[in-house]
């Protein structure tokens, strides 16, 4: 699981660290705003985009906030599992099964 996440946010941080352009331009006929990768038109605006990079702190913080998470979700599963796991002494090994619907009682 930390590999995953460790792996997620690096990833996160690679890809904002490439420069990429993002062009505004006013669409001709309605007159609203069109955002593009590639100058859209002439007197296309060159937008600046800001990229949040987290702290080492805030990337901390996240691992464990997501290492807590992990650990609820097994506790409760394990907490499922054991629910639905007939006890011993509800199911003793002595006792016959019941009968099937449409075969006779075993004497």
């Amino acid at each position: 699981m930390k590999r995953m996440s460790a792996l997620a946010v690096g990833l996160f941080m690679v890809s904002g660290s490439g420069w990429a352009a993002m062009y505004k331009c006013d669409d001709p006929a309605t007159g609203r705003p069109i955002y593009s990768q590639t100058p859209c038109a002439p007197d296309a605006q060159v937008m600046e985009l800001k990229i949040h990079r987290p702290t080492p702190e805030q990337v901390r913080q996240h691992e464990a906030q997501v290492e807590s998470e992990r650990r609820l979700i097994e506790e409760s599963r394990a907490r499922r599992k054991a629910s639905q796991e007939p006890s011993q002494s509800q199911t003793p090994r002595d006792t016959p099964p019941p009968p099937q619907p449409g075969k006779p009682a075993e004497s």
